[in-house]
């Protein structure tokens, strides 16, 4: 191992934890020196056993530091989805949807869907249910392909476990069902889905509930990132429900078999009673059972339920998982055994140092992995909140390398809202240990990104904070696109009248100035065609030259004699644009117009006093 390093490993272990691995070494030194005068007299079995279980144990504690990990990631995701799916029901548009079922706002939210869930490719599907119980809105996302589409086949899921119980939620509250396969009409579909499905009930502003909005996470993502981490760990990992149902199994076929085949009995309770009894009860553990360990962290999904779900990640470890791990120092030792006698201290000191070394190794292993190889940009903190390591992504981010930013104080990168939210992730942090909100990165050449943050505490065994975990997500891409629908909708509320009509010039949507300026509510001329307003006063040949200039130019205006719902005639001055697509076909035509009545008099009134002059 070069200084480099060791020195970024040392910078990570904290100097408690460091002594405290000293002293551990140290007692393992003068064991190790015992047990070597013993092989030397009691022969190679005892040796040989002595190996494998050591191996088994620095495997199952390197499994335990990963299941503290995976704990902390699954809360991180968990987390994630729930803001995910608050920013969701909590979409203007979505709410403007409910009221009036307008179709342009139908299609702007099921454009919107499906370019979250083509960004994220965490979603599986996104629905707005009715309180009839009637699917209104959905979209589905195909992860092979990696593609989202509007899904026409709308369901009645007034019966659905979820449905039901998001019914009961007030204002805010959010409900998370167990993971499970997908179904489709009450029947597994196929390629099986495993999804987490979070629903919030939609409020308008009155206070009523107009419905449920439904997001299915594809839950692999949260299995496969339990494999991700214990990949390069001995042994096989399952995760189990809170009744010791297979959602992963030890080995392919075990996978979901509870709800594929109901009546099987290849369940972790049912084949491992005695650790299934000892895990009850207990968030987190290792176990020695018939020479086998069996290491266990639970995860609770918490959301407005009287009871959290639990998940249990068990990691499985036999001694023919290490075998190989120790395969090398067995045949030194019987070389070993001939010098022993004369390099009993030489050579147990080599071995305790080499085993420092390790274990220094280990307990970082999980971070130092974390923190060079993920996508997202990650940094490390002292409890200070003082930057000590940054991984590539960050950089890439910010613009500043690593040795930049080291002892930089993190605030320095961040704008806060204020110091309201600057205080309250301090509080959260020292309380909690967690942390998620959203800041303003300041990149290195002054430019300015809006990321979602989430920071986590690294404690160690007395619970004191060594190192803050800040990860980070760049979301300016929605925040834009959020800030241009709002821009479009105020841009809609003018006083001008505006009309927008589909390609063949029927009415699709007015503003509150038609109304004023015509009489007309928009109920009473959706789906017809501007002729509705028609005055009389303009001949055939008049429209036919307005025809021409909008198919030939894209646009037309000028003056228009209409008539209003009272019967009364008045001037117009018009502006007709036409609005293409990609293909540059007409999909839409917007007029806006306002009543020139009052200075079409003026001008009357100007002539009348001229010509007495």
């Amino acid at each position: 191992m070069n200084a480099q390093y060791r020195n970024s490993i040392e910078q990570i272990i904290s100097i408690k934890e460091m002594k405290a691995l000293q002293v551990r070494m140290l007692r393992h030194l003068i064991t190790t020196i015992v047990v070597l005068l013993c092989i030397l007299f009691l022969g190679s079995w005892y040796s040989f056993n002595f190996l494998a279980q050591n191996e088994l144990g620095n495997t199952s504690l390197k499994a335990e530091a990963q299941l503290n990990t995976i704990q902390s990631l699954q809360g991180n995701n968990l987390n994630f989805l729930k803001s995910t799916v608050f920013q969701l029901a909590k979409d203007s548009e979505l709410r403007r949807f409910v009221v009036d079922r307008n179709q342009l706002s139908r299609e702007l939210i099921l454009d919107h869907w499906i370019t979250i869930a083509e960004r994220l490719s965490w979603i599986s599907q996104i629905r707005f249910i009715a309180n009839s119980g009637y699917e209104l809105l959905r979209i589905d996302y195909d992860p092979k392909i990696g593609l989202a589409e509007n899904f026409n086949v709308l369901q009645n899921k007034k019966n659905s476990d979820y449905y039901i119980q998001a019914k009961l939620l007030n204002r805010n509250e959010m409900y998370i069902s167990p993971i499970s396969l997908n179904r489709e009409y009450n029947e597994i579909s196929y390629p099986i889905t495993p999804v987490i499905r979070l629903a919030m009930p939609v409020f308008q502003s009155s206070g009523q509930a107009s419905g449920i909005l439904v997001v299915n996470f594809l839950a692999d993502k949260l299995i496969a990132s339990i494999n991700d981490i214990t990949a390069n760990t001995p042994g096989k990992t399952a995760l189990l429900d809170e009744h010791g149902n297979y959602l992963q199994g030890f080995g392919t076929p075990q996978n979901w078999i509870h709800e594929l085949e109901p009546d099987s009995i290849t369940n972790f309770a049912q084949q491992h009673p005695a650790v299934w009894d000892s895990m009850t009860g207990m968030d987190s553990g290792n176990l020695l059972v018939n020479g086998e360990r069996f290491i266990f962290q639970t995860t609770e999904y918490t959301d407005n339920s009287e009871k959290p779900r639990r998940y249990t990640v068990v990691q499985h470890i036999t001694d023919a998982d290490v075998r190989a791990d120790y395969a090398n120092q067995s045949i030194k030792l019987y070389l070993l055994f001939f010098c022993l006698f004369i390099l009993c201290i030489i050579t147990p000191w080599a071995y305790y140092k080499n085993r420092l070394v390790k274990e220094l190794e280990h307990n970082a292993l999980e971070l130092i992995s974390a923190l060079f190889y993920s996508k997202e940009p990650i940094f490390i903190t002292n409890p200070a909140l003082e930057i000590e390591i940054v991984n590539s992504a960050f950089s890439e981010a910010t613009g500043y390398g690593p040795t930049t930013v080291e002892g930089m104080a993190c605030e320095g990168l961040y704008i806060f809202d204020n110091e309201d939210t600057q205080s309250s992730m301090k509080k959260s942090l020292e309380e909690t240990g967690q942390w998620n909100g959203e800041v303003l990165n300041l990149h290195k050449d002054g430019h300015k990104r809006t990321n979602l943050m989430f920071a986590s505490a690294v404690k160690d065994k007395t619970d004191a904070v060594t190192h803050y975990v800040f990860q980070m997500l760049d979301i300016s891409d929605r925040k834009a696109m959020e800030n241009d629908l709002k821009i479009a909708a105020a841009a809609f509320e003018t006083r001008s009248a505006i009309t927008i009509t589909d390609s063949k010039g029927n009415i699709i949507q007015v503003n509150k100035a038609f109304t004023e300026i015509t009489g007309y509510p928009a109920a009473a001329v959706i789906g017809k065609n501007p002729s509705v307003l028609s005055s009389g006063k303009h001949d055939a040949n008049f429209y036919q030259r307005l025809w021409a200039s909008l198919l030939e130019q894209g646009y037309w205006q000028g003056e228009i004699w209409n008539r209003h719902k009272n019967g009364t005639v008045y001037p117009e001055w018009i502006n007709i644009s036409s609005i293409k697509n990609e293909k540059g076909e007409v999909i839409h035509y917007v007029a806006t117009f306002e009543d020139i009545t009052t200075r079409k008099q003026l001008e009357a009134q100007i002539a009348t006093l001229t010509g007495r002059s």
